[in-house]
């Protein structure tokens, strides 16, 4: 069995019926008989058929395999970026030590303070929680379509209601970024906290620098307790310098990006994020 799910883009504001390759599984008792590459093929030679432009999928390195094999096209690698929030859990080797130990502490202490009393300010701008969405989010969003080159997404508050506000997996929380004055927005964040992480999904920013977001989203990994915060994001997507100044670094976690049909996936101005692994 494998799936197949419809999934809007825009590529230069032209709409795009792309579908997501998922996850396929074989009964054991009929494995190593070729039906994995058997289900692969018919969706790489049948998806015309059934009103698809293109297909892409972020898959296992199994599955990987299998889409190759089938005619699949390498477009790009997913990396993970990551923030430590509590260096003490991520350092935990070298806390043996009193001195490094104390060191360590301090400096955590230092930067709790620093950024739950707010001295990282964000002067020109305020954020809101939203848990409704309302006409001012998809005015933003038709303004940024319509400007933005490259591949992106459908984000339409229709849309995001139903992939993430309404999703019984968990408990998906919106941040929007205002200036002080006015209420067009200029951006927002989709994130989930679970098991002290906070992670990532969804970002956009009207000037494609997420610097500003990323302060909140600090803000609020530290006022939550969490331990770090991980974003996914294709390797040279303008988000990345962003994120490199926000203090993430890069992991040695990658996932490849697959593709068939039409448009070029050119990665620099690609908007593929965790988020878009699945409908």
């Amino acid at each position: 069995m494998t799936s197949l799910m419809p999934r809007n883009l825009y590529s230069n504001q032209r709409l795009i019926k792309a579908g997501i390759v998922g996850d396929f599984m074989i009964n054991i008792r009929y494995r190593g008989m070729g039906l994995a590459h058997e289900l692969q093929n018919t969706v790489f030679t049948d998806y015309p058929k059934y009103g698809f432009d293109m297909l892409y999928t972020i898959p296992n390195e199994n599955a990987a395999r299998a889409l190759r094999r089938a005619g699949f096209e390498y477009a790009g690698m997913l990396r993970e970026y990551f923030k430590p929030i509590k260096l003490s859990y991520y350092l935990s080797k070298i806390m043996k030590y009193p001195l490094i130990r104390t060191a360590i502490l301090l400096f955590e202490r230092l930067l709790e303070v620093k950024y739950k009393i707010g001295i990282v300010s964000i002067s020109d701008s305020c954020f809101e929680e939203l848990t409704r969405l309302d006409e001012p989010f998809d005015i933003f969003w038709k303004e940024y379509r319509a400007n933005f080159q490259g591949i992106i997404g459908d984000h339409s508050s229709e849309f995001i209601k139903w992939k993430f506000f309404n999703n019984p997996e968990g408990h998906f929380r919106l941040i929007s970024e205002k200036p002080l004055e006015g209420n067009k927005l200029n951006g927002f964040i989709i994130f989930k906290i679970q098991h002290n992480k906070l992670v990532i999904y969804d970002m956009i920013e009207k000037n494609n620098d997420c610097r500003k977001l990323m302060k909140r989203i600090i803000q609020i990994a530290y006022n939550e307790n969490c331990s770090g915060i991980y974003f996914s994001t294709l390797k040279d997507a303008p988000l990345a310098k962003g994120l490199i100044a926000s203090g993430f670094f890069k992991t040695k976690n990658e996932v490849i990006l697959l593709k068939t049909g039409s448009p070029i996936m050119n990665t620099e101005r690609c908007f593929i994020f965790s988020g878009d692994r699945n409908l």
